[in-house]
């Protein structure tokens, strides 16, 4: 169980990142959609964490954001363990 919510917030930080890059550049969700092959449905849901992304999904829309998706899971990783140690406190 304790997974599970570890996954998905590790997946909602993911999102987050995504949707943050998105909005600096400038993209609708329509065109990022659009760019990516996926539904604009399937954009919104991720960025809200209503759905997690598969590996594929995440890789298509951080190609469209000229993202290598590598570093935006080092990224979430470390904020993830960086949430981690604040908690802890």
């Amino acid at each position: 169980m304790a997974t599970d919510v570890a996954s998905r917030r590790f997946a909602i930080r993911v999102a987050e990142l995504l949707r943050a890059e998105r909005a600096r550049q400038g993209i609708s969700m329509r065109r990022l959609a659009q760019k990516s092959g996926l539904s604009q449905p399937t954009i919104s849901y991720i960025e809200r964490g209503l759905r997690i992304p598969s590996l594929d999904t995440a890789y298509r829309i951080a190609a469209v954001l000229d993202l290598d998706l590598s570093v935006v899971i080092k990224t979430a990783t470390g904020l993830m363990t960086k949430a981690s140690r604040h908690s802890r406190r």
